[in-house]
């Protein structure tokens, strides 16, 4: 996918100048959110960003991490059963369907 958007010297350019606002002019710090693994790591790899930065993976969370996650904000087991049977353990998901709960009070 990288290779059709733009061409790796782009990219190399791209976080070099992220590295220079960051790390040498100190101006802010600079955040590239993906759900994309793969091109984030090809990123990583084109622009040689090993030692001046790190990516972190964020997974879906396994189906007890998610129960916990929606108790500790007050679901009951029936909701925690429903939203995990049909949403897994998807951060995003979760976060939508606590959203979802606390608008219409339920």
């Amino acid at each position: 996918m990288v290779d059709k958007i733009v061409d790796q010297f782009t990219i190399f350019s791209l976080f070099k100048l992220f590295i220079h606002l960051t790390k040498e002019l100190h101006l802010c710090h600079v955040f590239i959110l993906s759900s994309d693994i793969l091109f984030i790591k090809k990123i990583y790899d084109i622009a040689r960003l090993q030692g001046r930065a790190d990516y972190i993976l964020i997974d879906d969370f396994d189906e007890d991490t998610a129960g916990k996650f929606l108790k500790k904000y007050k679901f009951t087991g029936e909701e925690v059963k429903y939203v995990v049977d049909n949403f897994g353990g998807k951060p995003v998901y979760l976060m939508n369907r606590l959203m979802q709960k606390d608008l219409k009070g339920n």
